[in-house]
């Protein structure tokens, strides 16, 4: 099953990069498997999808999407020392923006700046397209195939217990 996720990754990123030489691809998905470099969300995306069927896919999409951006948060806070905290639910977020949006007020900034101010700070913890970790996309997939093989077998076992 391994080798089909790695073949499919590859079939990706080569329709994805078709002017590439085959050594340059053969390179990222090497750098890829070997935790070098993360694969894209359009690439993943599209494994999933073709690996499970409509509301399975999207429901495992999101949990990987909330894995990237935890992961894609937690370094960010580890090469940013300075900032104090980095903030990784929707609520905290919005507890943040309102104390941004109340002092940036009172110094008088415009809707304009407190919006790109916004935007720019937000859009650095909330990812809509993460990257995820090879390892990572390949041991949601095995468990949930995992899990559902247990679910189908499990009236089997029980029959010859």
């Amino acid at each position: 099953m391994l080798k089909n996720i790695v073949d499919m990754v590859k079939q990706n990123i080569t329709s994805k990069y078709p002017s590439k030489r085959a050594n340059d691809l053969e390179k990222m998905v090497n750098d890829i498997q070997g935790g070098k470099a993360l694969v894209e969300y359009s690439i993943w995306s599209k494994v999933v999808r073709s690996m499970f069927s409509g509301a399975h896919a999207e429901m495992i999409i999101s949990y990987l999407k909330l894995k990237g951006n935890n992961q894609q948060a937690s370094e960010v806070a580890s090469t940013n020392m300075s900032k104090t905290s980095t903030v990784s639910f929707k609520t905290d977020l919005r507890a943040e923006d309102r104390k941004k949006n109340s002092t940036m007020h009172q110094r008088g900034r415009s809707r304009e700046s407190r919006s790109k101010y916004l935007s720019k700070s937000s859009s650095a913890i909330i990812n809509l397209t993460p990257k995820v970790a090879f390892h990572d996309l390949c041991d949601v997939i095995l468990n949930d195939q995992l899990s559902e093989h247990i679910r189908f077998l499990r009236k089997f076992m029980d029959l010859f217990k």
